[in-house]
């Protein structure tokens, strides 16, 4: 995944995640079906930092008991252009916590179905350590673009 920052257009700093070999790993509801190939070569994901840490840091203050019985999403904008109108991508969110589990998690389904799809975000060890440090080391060392810059 290679990463890059930019301030939205009410100047929120988003993350602009491009999928590589994660996009090997996507997992859908249908058994049935090769989601793998032509459908998503070129996945992005795009999501509010402070957002993600507001969220991360609401959940230290939660008890562990409480935890372990909750499911965090928040909004995202997944987009791919290799998806073609059937396999358009709706409904995208970020699962940021499930039961315990910090994995960070693009989901979406396809028009006119029921079938899900996801596929984890990897980040390294010292995201899941503290991620607004990583946030803040990252964006310092990328800088960060106004989103008309960014082609996004």
């Amino acid at each position: 995944m290679q990463c890059r920052f930019i301030y939205g257009r009410n100047g929120r700093r988003l993350m602009v995640a491009e999928m590589d070999d994660e996009l090997d790993n996507i997992n859908c509801t249908d058994e049935d079906l090769d989601c793998l190939g032509e459908y998503y070569r070129d996945m992005t994901v795009i999501f509010d930092v402070d957002r993600y840490i507001r969220l991360h840091t609401l959940l230290h203050g939660i008890t562990a008991e409480d935890r372990r019985s909750l499911k965090v999403y928040m909004d995202a904008v997944i987009r791919s252009q290799s998806g073609s109108f059937v396999h358009a991508l709706l409904g995208c969110c970020l699962e940021i916590y499930w039961y315990g589990c910090t994995d960070v998690e693009a989901h979406w389904f396809w028009q006119d179905t029921n079938i899900d799809f996801n596929v984890a975000l990897i980040f390294p060890p010292e995201f899941y350590a503290d991620p607004a440090a990583w946030f803040e080391r990252e964006i310092a060392a990328k800088g960060i673009q106004n989103d008309e810059e960014s082609g996004v």
